[in-house]
């Protein structure tokens, strides 16, 4: 749940909940309803938390094991070079797409698209 999450991710930090509440202006007594299950933060705040400890919302939410969503070595060469070609920063979205039933041929199609696109996305205006 949330909650030994949080505290894991605390604890690796070699945070207490006192120091864990400073940065984020809350208290104690908050964090301890989280990590104890009694209270559910808001989801500006799992978004900081996530932030803070360099992981997903969804391992952070206990919906994965895998610590951080996408990672980039996995997609296909095209892809991963249309990332660095446009310098897409946040790949999240593709994480959540494939969460949600992208096969391989799915994604095959998405990077043919971007293959197709390339010659129009990277134009020069002369």
């Amino acid at each position: 749940m949330f909650g030994e999450r949080l505290k894991e991710l605390r604890l690796e930090k070699g945070l207490t909940q006192d120091e864990l509440a400073k940065n984020f202006n809350s208290s104690k007594v908050t964090f301890s309803h989280y990590e104890n299950n009694y209270r559910k933060p808001p989801m500006e705040l799992v978004s900081k938390l996530a932030d803070f400890f360099n992981c997903s919302i969804d391992y952070l939410m206990c919906k994965t094991d895998k610590r951080h969503g996408l990672d980039k070595e996995t997609l296909p060469p095209v892809i991963q070079e249309l990332i660095k070609e446009f310098q897409i920063q946040d790949i999240e979205a593709l994480s959540y797409a494939k969460n949600k039933g992208l096969s391989a041929k799915d994604i095959k199609a998405i990077a043919d698209t971007f293959e197709y696109l390339r010659p129009i996305l990277t134009k020069k205006d002369k």
